[in-house]
């Protein structure tokens, strides 16, 4: 038995939960700064971007979907970022390997769903240069934002965004903003007319030759831009390599001395979660629900230049919580001796959609083979049952309650090889705070620096109770797949999911789709069933 329940738990596994639509892509913009060095009467039209969605909604939530992936992203901030193609005149002081024009202004302007407006006139890059805008006798020099690029694709190909796109502007937007509820965006993008009878450095960063061409930038590729910084360094983007100034005059760098690139990728998939769900009377099998807990979470790993690991982000949230007992939810990940810090936030649901932050966001330093990660402590505090229900999101209750979400984000002091990182799902496992137990996925071994990590020794060694299934294999913790709605308190998964049985006495041969097919009285309609916030 327990061979076919390890197999059920891969295949599940290995299904995923590809429900998360929140992926943020890079796009090429229609619009273009003109030859005048002005977007001019023809703003950058969002809402009227056909590559972002085929419907304003569409090109609404995926301008969000940005917004979100940099606040939640390594520098945590709420912002849209420009790509440029510099296209100058590589004449004179200019030349193939290094260009740049400076920036006079750039606005967005956003159209509310209720007809307000609201408008956004702050903006950066990261160089900037002391120039005399105008022309004839104008000689005192301000500093102004500068877009630095060079002729030709960058040294690493295959992404048309980073082949082809040399700077970035970053637009900040306030946290409370929700593209969403916008019907418009504009942006309008003006050059420097600088006095380039002068010379250098004005005669650099005229705008001469035009049309530049623009995009919007994803976390990754806005990241390998900076990294590159085309027409600042010749070899920014060749690992190994030390970069080279490639010699714009006058330039101030607002850069790190490392701008930090990194590539996301995400498991189960770039844009889904896995779903484990847990039978809390451990050692004991109970009414077999799978509802006692129930938690999504998703994980992403941060690669540098070198393919490897400098960072760990991911998010958990609750979805069921059908048990008397209460709870901590952990997720572990096995490395091979690495140090490094871990922030972690955890956030309530508001109406509004964007969460409200529960006490303070910690950070704290690790140092050992585990990365233990106790994202919900108390999941009966966190997760209390709505007003004339036992559980929460179990029974036949008219509320449906959207659960905490918990936030994550690892910095290695040392990028560690992918090979010394435990292989996903990890181990997501749950203590039982009630009777001192770890509950565990088939498979996977205590927790042993429970104690090195702050949290308290489990009862499980001292009473044999190591491994995670009952005396007929049934296991205790168990990937779910979708789309999977979860039983009525009560139901058991054999009576809840009917095919369950006859796929288990097949030993996996028949009915393996058995959860494509409750019994649709017995389990949590999926219609009340949208958990992911």
């Amino acid at each position: 038995m327990n061979k076919l329940i390890q197999s059920t738990v891969l295949m599940l596994c290995l299904s995923g939960l590809a429900i998360n639509a929140n992926a943020a892509t890079s796009v090429r913009l229609s619009s273009v700064v003109k030859s005048t060095g002005t977007t001019g009467n023809d703003p950058i039209r969002i809402h009227e971007e056909l590559d972002m969605g085929d419907t304003v909604a569409a090109r609404m939530q995926a301008l969000e979907n940005m917004r979100l992936e940099y606040l939640n992203g390594l520098d945590a901030e709420s912002k849209i970022v420009l790509g440029v193609d510099v296209n100058e005149n590589a004449g004179g002081t200019e030349k193939a390997e290094t260009q740049a024009v400076a920036l006079k202004s750039v606005r967005m302007d956003v159209l509310m769903n209720d007809n307000s407006t609201r408008s956004f006139t702050e903006f950066s890059s990261l160089t900037m240069a002391l120039l005399a805008e105008g022309s004839g006798d104008a000689i005192t020099r301000q500093p102004f934002f500068t877009l630095p690029g060079r002729t030709g694709s960058n040294n690493i190909t295959g992404n048309e965004f980073r082949d082809n796109f040399d700077s970035t502007i970053t637009i900040p937007v306030p946290l409370d903003m929700d593209f969403t509820q916008a019907k418009e965006v504009t942006i309008h993008v003006d050059f420097l007319d600088v006095n380039s009878k002068l010379g250098d450095p004005e005669l650099f960063y005229d705008y001469t030759n035009g049309f530049e061409d623009l995009a919007l930038l994803n976390d990754a590729d806005s990241r390998y831009v900076d990294n590159v910084a085309a027409g600042i360094l010749l070899n920014g983007d060749v690992v190994g390599e030390e970069p080279i100034p490639a010699g714009a005059p006058m330039v101030i760098s607002l850069r790190d001395e490392t701008v930090p690139y990194v590539e996301w990728v995400g498991y189960p998939s770039s844009t889904g979660h896995y779903l484990v769900g847990y039978e809390d009377l451990f050692p004991n099998l109970g009414d077999y629900d799978f509802n006692d807990l129930t938690v999504a979470y998703r994980v992403e790993l941060g690669f540098d230049l070198n393919s490897q690991v400098a960072y760990v982000r991911g998010e958990a949230i609750l979805i069921t919580r059908g048990a008397d007992y209460t709870h901590d939810w952990h997720l572990r990940m096995g490395v091979t001796s690495a140090s490094g810090t871990v922030t972690e936030s955890l956030y309530q649901p508001t109406a509004d959609g964007h969460g409200e932050l529960v006490g303070e966001v910690t950070t704290r330093a690790f140092n050992g083979s585990q990365i233990d990660l106790r994202g919900f402590a108390d999941t009966k505090a966190l997760f209390p049952a709505p007003a004339g229900c036992k559980f929460t999101n179990t029974p036949e209750c008219d509320t449906f309650i959207q659960g905490p979400k918990y936030i994550f984000n690892i910095v290695f002091d040392t990028p560690v090889d992918p090979e010394n990182i435990s292989p996903a799902p990890f181990d997501p496992y749950l203590f039982v705070r009630n009777t001192n137990y770890e509950i565990h996925t088939i498979g996977q071994t205590l927790a042993t620096q429970r104690t090195s990590m702050g949290y308290s020794a489990s009862g499980n060694s001292g009473n044999n109770q190591t491994t995670f299934v009952d005396g007929n294999g049934f296991p205790f913790a168990m990937m779910l797949a979708k789309p999977w709605q979860p039983p009525i308190e009560g139901w058991s998964m054999e009576v809840a999911y009917p095919d369950f049985v006859n796929y288990v006495q097949t030993s996996g041969g028949q009915k393996k789709d058995w959860y494509l097919r409750p019994d649709t009285a017995k389990v949590h309609p999926s219609a009340r069933f949208v958990w992911q916030w």
